[in-house]
């Protein structure tokens, strides 16, 4: 048993030490924050402010659409329950509302097509500059990394720092040199930091 114990343990020294020496000899592996690149990607945000403004427009005509609804429902108490103009009427409303609700889920259906264009587009450009980048500093491997400190007050933030990929790195990280590329001659976002705009729910 001590025999197999130390032969595992030899092992693993060796495959810690292996990239090491590969990055002593030139042949590197790095790290790369997707989640920071993302939070801090000045033409990604932007085009994510894009969308958030198209999503307030909606809930801004969604909430004209709703209150003229409910002004009609009050009206209706105005007719005689029964007669052909209730029933008329209460038909009438009934579809509005039917009519209110497929259009709010054809549009977030729309909008989160969109938002997946924008992550797609700005991911492939990330793979590009990150291709570039590796060719130009002899680097073979890039590893998804999360710098983000763990908090230990919080349960979620602690298993996911447990389950991370990478346990250590050493100067590895690639994160901001691949920032400074692709938000290079790209304006400052009004609103940096934030993934994604909140979209409508359907009901």
């Amino acid at each position: 048993m001590k025999s197999i114990t130390r032969s595992l343990a030899i092992g693993l020294t060796l495959v810690v030490l292996a990239p090491l020496s590969a990055r002593a000899q030139g042949t590197n592996v790095a790290v790369l924050d997707i989640g920071l690149i993302f939070k801090n990607h000045q033409r990604f945000n932007q085009s994510m402010e894009r969308i958030k403004a198209k999503i307030d427009a909606f809930e801004a005509q969604l909430k004209t659409s709703g209150k003229s609804l409910q002004t009609s429902s009050e009206k209706l108490k105005q007719f005689n329950p029964g007669t052909a103009s209730y029933k008329a009427e209460e038909a009438r409303i009934e579809k509005l509302a039917s009519d209110l609700q497929l259009q709010k889920r054809l549009k977030t259906k729309e909008f989160l097509e969109e938002e997946a264009r924008v992550y797609y587009q700005a991911y492939n450009e990330v793979l590009r500059v990150v291709s570039v980048f590796c060719e130009q500093h002899n680097i073979g491997l890039v590893i998804r990394y999360n710098s983000t400190q763990i908090d230990p007050t919080k349960r979620e933030s602690v298993l996911q720092g447990v389950n991370r990929a990478v346990v250590f790195q050493d100067r590895l990280d690639i994160t901001k040199d691949i920032l400074a590329e692709l938000n290079r001659g790209a304006p400052a976002p009004r609103n940096a930091g934030r993934v994604g705009p909140q979209l409508p729910r359907p009901r």
